[in-house]
């Protein structure tokens, strides 16, 4: 029976592997490839074709009875013959154009979302029942009350489609909305609307007037300005007065506020403090202000805008220069000229500063080119293991969705409730929060991942102390974005991984590639809690800091097989986020036994010490910036010995920048300066670096671990050595790996 049964087995396996190889001649896939997805369709089908109710299943949350509008129309679009069953090849048809298919292709899928039961064209009743399905379950999904589509912006949204007034829209019309971006597509993109709508309520009561004021602000400060470069060379003028009367005696004043110290050898120096207000944000020391920027680093973005426009004299920066220059040259006007011009440098930066704010810059808006990267930097290694773009089917998909919808209601529920004028108690440091997913879907409860996030208004305030609102960071990582990939037949955003590391953690990288989220160890989850107050001292003291930046902490429980499943999980910034390729990558400890790779290893693939030191390779930056670094990378080692943490290393990408202009960043720690990274002196590299792996403990584990392999390797060659020595070696071997 046992022969029997295992022969059986083998030949359904070759019978499986053969249809594969013939369907890869009919759609995009790789034999590989459709090994995969054979797999993720027998977990759904368990046979030769899955119904609506296995597919709602395989959905996880939004397969529920209140938010599975999309998942049934994803079925019906698979479903072409309407017989309620989806076989393996027409699974595929599907798959095929969502993952391989061109613009066009998928266009015309989503399409057929809205058009349904084979028609070619959509009408406004059909077109009116979809949005407002889509809206009534991501107000369930997210618990927001919030009325986006009302029958009165359905119709402007239909009107604005039918292109031809004929009162239907067929695909052409469709697809000229979708190229032009029409306002349904913002729509759609689930973005905008609604992502948290009490922090929006509040941030446009607290922060309309505080533009006005800040603009007003700026004008009078500029008036200053010009008024001491018309003041004749040989009239006595206070720079010190004038500065104190113009921009510090002002109630309304949000913006920098600048306090003036006369050096009369040296010429006026400043010292600066920004205030950010951005949905209630905690302060921000106004600190990463380059001496040699120049303005045409400054005109990034022109001030040539509406938003400042009524400014009189700034509509261009050089027109602010260009009489400067023609000035008189006596020793009193060159000190009050290089101190009206150190004061422009300031007022254009704030003035930058204001209009991110006001209108979003590059960081907040999508950014293709960092989306492509995100996938594209991914390490490659157990590719063939583990798909990178994860969608439903997947073991994981449910573990996704459950977790960014936790992480958009945490996000919501700190960000309305913090205040930013309160000092972190211990009870904020201990605090655990229990979230509902579904708070609707009772009778259910049992059968669904259980949220819990740590420490809640602790992460809240690091997000704040390096200027990330509340609406970015869920636009990034709240369950929106998986529905707008349902929406628009586009799963990129959905990029993920298994670690090959021991732990096999799992990794997950946001849309916009600013976020990594990564399960971590029970060990990790508690020596974390351990330290979070000490970490966030150090951070929130030392914002140039190198180690990680964690914005988020929380743990899911899962239900398999009668058991619950605890995976802990940490968010924190991505180091490769500029949308820069990384060219090379290095994973630097200051160690070399096992500290190699294999050099046919793919490029995404970090290279390690002995890698690098075959390489030649240094670190060829600003002799200024480069002190500073190693300045901070002392003091996070300090931190580390402290709290007695080993098995960190520095991460280095290097991208060749291949003649591209670098934007130079202020607001941003030390080495985000220039492009997101730190450029080579002679510009044709790009450097960017942090520290990770922070999370483990010197503890009886690891002592008997550096006694058994010391005693064989060595102790100065083994990676796992005491926390002091561990920071002695490492910042011995920092110090070598930047040019002299």
């Amino acid at each position: 029976m046992n022969c029997c049964s295992s022969q059986h087995k083998k030949s359904h396996v070759t019978i499986r592997q053969t249809e594969a190889y013939l369907l890869s001649h009919k759609f995009r896939f790789s034999p590989q490839e459709l090994l995969l997805y054979q797999q993720r369709f027998d977990r759904m089908a368990k046979g030769k074709a899955f119904t609506l109710k296995k597919f709602r299943k395989n959905m996880g949350l939004l397969g529920m009875k209140s938010t599975r509008a999309i998942a049934d129309r994803i079925f019906k679009v698979m479903d072409k013959d309407c017989r309620g069953r989806i076989t393996f090849e027409q699974f595929l048809e599907y798959m095929d154009i969502l993952m391989h298919g061109n613009r066009e292709e998928k266009a015309y899928q989503s399409f057929r979302l809205i058009a349904q039961k084979n028609s070619e064209i959509i009408t406004f009743p059909e077109f009116s029942k979809y949005l407002l399905s889509v809206a009534e379950m991501r107000n369930n999904l997210t618990g927001s009350s919030k009325d986006d589509a009302s029958q009165e912006v359905v119709k402007k949204q239909f009107d604005m489609m039918d292109l031809k007034g004929d009162g239907v829209i067929d695909f052409d019309e469709f697809k000229q909305s979708l190229s032009k971006n029409k306002p349904i597509f913002e729509w759609l993109s689930l973005a905008r609307f609604g992502v948290n709508d009490r922090c929006e309520e509040r941030k446009e009561s607290t922060n309309s007037e505080n533009y006005r004021d800040r603009i007003e602000s700026l004008e009078r400060k500029l008036y200053s300005c010009i008024e001491l470069l018309n003041a004749p060379a040989n009239e006595e003028v206070s720079p010190k007065a004038s500065f104190i009367r113009s921009f510090q005696d002002n109630s309304a004043d949000r913006g920098p506020k600048l306090i003036l110290q006369q050096d009369f050898e040296r010429g006026p120096k400043f010292s600066s403090h920004q205030e950010i207000g951005l949905d209630g944000d905690m302060d921000v020391p106004f600190s990463y202000i380059d001496d040699d920027i120049s303005f045409s680093d400054i005109d990034t973005q022109p001030v040539s805008d509406s938003t400042y426009s009524h400014i009189p004299q700034m509509k261009s920066p050089e027109k602010s220069i260009s009489f400067i220059s023609d000035l008189d040259t006596s020793e009193i006007y060159d000190n009050r000229r290089s101190m009206v011009l150190d004061r422009l440098k300031e007022l254009a930066r704030s003035m930058h500063s204001l209009k991110a704010e006001t209108l979003g810059d590059e960081d907040a808006q999508d950014n293709p080119r960092r989306r492509a990267s995100t996938r594209y930097n991914v390490p490659k290694k157990n590719a063939e293991k583990k798909k990178s773009v994860i969608h439903w089917g997947d073991e994981d998909w449910s573990l996704i969705v459950s977790m960014m919808l936790g992480i958009q209601k945490a996000v919501r529920a700190a960000a309305v409730n913090l205040d930013p004028n309160s000092i972190p108690t211990p009870e904020q440091f201990a605090e655990r929060s229990k979230l509902n997913l579904l708070p609707g879907e009772s009778s259910v409860q049992s059968k669904m991942c259980k949220f819990r996030d740590y420490s809640p208004f602790i992460f809240e305030r690091i997000r704040r102390r390096y200027g990330i609102s509340a609406n970015q960071y869920i636009k990034s990582l709240g369950v929106d974005m998986i529905m707008s990939s349902l929406l628009q037949s586009e799963f990129s955003s959905l990029v993920g991984l298994m670690s090959s590391g021991k732990s096999g953690s799992f990794f997950y990288y946001s849309d916009d590639g600013k976020y990594v989220v990564k399960t971590m160890t029970r060990d990790e989850y508690v020596f974390l809690r351990k330290i979070l107050p000490e970490y966030y001292e150090h951070i929130m003291t030392y914002p140039d800091t190198l180690i990680p930046r964690f914005y988020g902490f929380h743990k899911l429980l899962s239900p398999r097989g009668g058991k619950t499943i605890k995976r802990y999980i940490i968010v924190m910034g991505n180091v490769f986020s500029s949308g820069d390729e990384i060219h090379i990558r290095y994973d630097l400890k200051g160690s070399t036994y096992g500290r190699s790779t294999d050099p046919n290893e793919d490029f995404s693939v970090a290279r390690k010490d002995l890698d690098f030191n075959r390489s030649g390779l240094k670190i060829d930056i600003d002799p200024t910036k480069k002190e500073k670094v190693l300045q901070q990378m002392e003091r996070d080692c300090e931190f580390f010995v402290k709290n007695d943490i080993i098995d960190y290393s520095l991460l280095l990408g290097i991208h060749h920048t291949k003649g591209e202009r670098i934007v130079h960043r202020t607001n941003v720690p030390l080495a985000e300066t220039e492009g997101g990274g730190l450029m080579s002196l002679n510009g044709d590299k790009l450097y960017f670096m942090g520290i990770i792996d922070i999370l483990t403990l010197y503890g009886a584990k690891k002592k008997l671990e550096h006694l058994f392999k010391g005693s064989i390797y060595g102790s100065s060659a083994i990676s796992c050595v005491p926390s002091k020595l561990y920071a002695e070696r490492f910042l011995g071997y920092m110090n070598t790996i930047f040019t002299e």
